[in-house]
């Protein structure tokens, strides 16, 4: 297979062999793909290109499941220097790393990063695009949520009731808040809510983290991501 000037972002880099590089990127038209950088290591020009959030344009070639990087271009460069909105890119990052397959075409999924990558720097209130890209990053990877009938009866959901979220079924109603405390108990107005994420909502918003937390622990059968761990880290200690 040979792909030219595809556009990519660079999901993950790491060492390979004695002076390579590995890179997991991320295409629309590919998906995730594993390329060697060969000679990565030792190159004084054009591997400073090859960094997280800059939109790139990359060619390839090979088979099978790792292929061979032939050139790499950079078509814009990230703006995204502050510590905080860095780590919220790789947790985004984190994200496609773990829960998409390599070779899963998703153009949707693509344009959604690339939006969110673009608005990491200037965006103000970085809670809601985070909770959109989770959102379509479920619905993409086939684990989306059901936001509008409770799983039970079939009901359409009731935005003065409240209802915990069976990550195999849907919402199901509960007539009291006296639930097993591992449960994530949400508003059916904040499942509501998550089909727009429409407005300022903070109560909303906070719901909809645990929610989404507990969704995306589910499907990654508790796998840590190592970006949530160190949020949780600068959280505590400013």
């Amino acid at each position: 297979m040979r792909v030219d000037k595809e556009p990519a972002y660079l999901l993950h880099k790491r060492a390979y062999r004695e002076s390579s590089n590995l890179l997991e990127v991320f295409t629309p038209s590919h998906g995730r793909v594993g390329l060697v950088h060969k000679g990565g290591r030792r190159l004084k020009k054009g591997g400073g290109i090859l960094q997280p959030f800059n939109e790139l344009a990359l060619s390839w070639t090979g088979r099978g499941e790792l292929f061979t990087l032939t050139r790499s271009d950079v078509t814009r460069v990230s703006g995204v220097q502050a510590p905080s909105r860095v780590l919220c890119g790789l947790y985004l990052n984190e994200l496609i790393l773990n829960m998409l397959p390599r070779m899963l075409p998703s153009v949707e999924l693509y344009r959604a990063y690339a939006s969110s990558v673009s608005m990491l720097k200037g965006m103000e209130h970085i809670e809601p695009l985070l909770r959109r890209f989770e959102l379509i990053l479920l619905s993409c990877s086939g684990y989306g949520l059901q936001l509008y009938n409770d799983a039970e009866h079939g009901l359409a959901i009731d935005p003065q009731a409240h209802y915990i979220y069976d990550c195999s079924r849907g919402p199901i109603k509960i007539s009291s808040t006296d639930v097993p405390a591992k449960e994530v108990i949400i508003s059916g107005r904040t499942l509501i809510w998550l089909r727009t994420l429409n407005g300022a909502d903070p109560q909303a918003l906070k719901e909809a983290k645990r929610l989404l937390r507990r969704v995306i622990d589910y499907h990654l059968q508790n796998k840590p991501l190592h970006t949530r761990s160190i949020m949780g880290y600068m959280r505590r200690n400013n």
